[in-house]
């Protein structure tokens, strides 16, 4: 685990975890991560980079950041997420459950 997210962490448990809805898809490190202003940070450069755009479909509404492998939460790499649209992130995770 990454310095960055057991640092999200150290923080949740200070502030208080009730905000949090449970999820059963996705771990509380996962959660605490998505929570944090390093992650909204990076977010938002993220999605400048890409243009504003999906870049599934180009699209301008509702763009979320897909991460395309978890390993390395906390410290990804450009080509570890993608910036889609809300209708291209799902079909990208019904996809991967398709996979497995």
């Amino acid at each position: 685990m990454s310095p960055t997210v057991l640092c999200v962490l150290l923080i949740a448990a200070t502030l208080g975890l009730r905000a949090l809805r449970p999820r059963p898809r996705h771990s509380l490190t996962y959660r605490l991560y998505l929570r944090s202003p390093l992650w909204r940070a990076r977010r938002r450069i993220w999605i400048l980079q890409a243009g504003g755009r999906c870049q599934c479909c180009r699209s301008r509404r509702r763009l979320s950041v897909h991460h395309r492998t978890y390993k390395r939460l906390g410290l990804e790499r450009r080509r570890d997420i993608q910036v889609l649209c809300w209708d291209c992130h799902r079909r990208a995770d019904a996809w991967r459950r398709h996979r497995r």
